[in-house]
């Protein structure tokens, strides 16, 4: 006898046991499906449960380490912005001590002038400015404009105004406004202790 005749014979068998109502050989091999599908269900459900944990696990510590790289970020960011700033010891000069090594160095020093203007402060900046003014052509604003902006320590434009003198040929009136941005070192926040120094 081979393997499909005897599928067939245990098929009729199990037919004929029906056909009479004789379920009792059927019992154990059905409570035994039940307490398995009980248990696969139960299994399911528990391994469900742990698996969200694990899952959400994961995604917090994904978004820690995403958090801890843009902290890395930013912080690297205010460290090279800080490397910019000025020493805050010398507030009162440095700001005109850099515009006269610039005019010496585009050889302006008889051509511009140049005179402290207001400090004022900006959370934890303070922000000091200086106003150059003199009678010069495009070519000489030009390459001041770009050696301001370019210089390695902070020194921005804020104001440009340019007027044409009618009695100086090739000459133009140039009034700039350059800030910089001292840091307050009273206001940062300690390390340490983190209260306000």
């Amino acid at each position: 006898m081979n393997f499909v005749d005897k599928i067939k014979e245990d098929l009729n068998n199990i037919k004929v046991l029906i056909q009479d109502r004789n379920f009792k050989p059927f019992w154990r091999p059905a409570l035994a499906i039940i307490v398995m599908l009980f248990f696969v269900i139960w299994l399911n459900g528990t391994y469900k449960d742990r698996v969200s944990i694990v899952k959400k696990k994961i995604e917090a510590q994904q978004a820690e380490s995403d958090n801890e790289k843009d902290y890395k970020v930013s912080k690297t960011k205010y460290q090279n912005l800080l490397a910019q700033l000025p020493p805050s010891g010398q507030k009162n000069e440095w700001i005109l001590l850099q515009l006269e090594a610039i005019s010496n160095k585009l050889q302006l020093k008889d051509s511009v002038k140049y005179v402290k203007g207001q400090n004022t402060t900006y959370g934890i900046f303070e922000i000091s400015t200086a106003i150059i003014s003199g009678d010069l052509t495009y070519n000489q604003i030009g390459r001041l404009v770009e050696t301001i902006e370019n210089n390695p320590q902070f020194l921005r434009i804020n104001k440009l105004s340019l007027n044409r003198q009618e009695n100086a040929l090739g000459k133009i009136a140039v009034r700039i406004e350059v800030y910089t941005a001292f840091l307050e070192e009273h206001k940062v926040v300690s390390k340490n202790t983190g209260r306000k120094k």
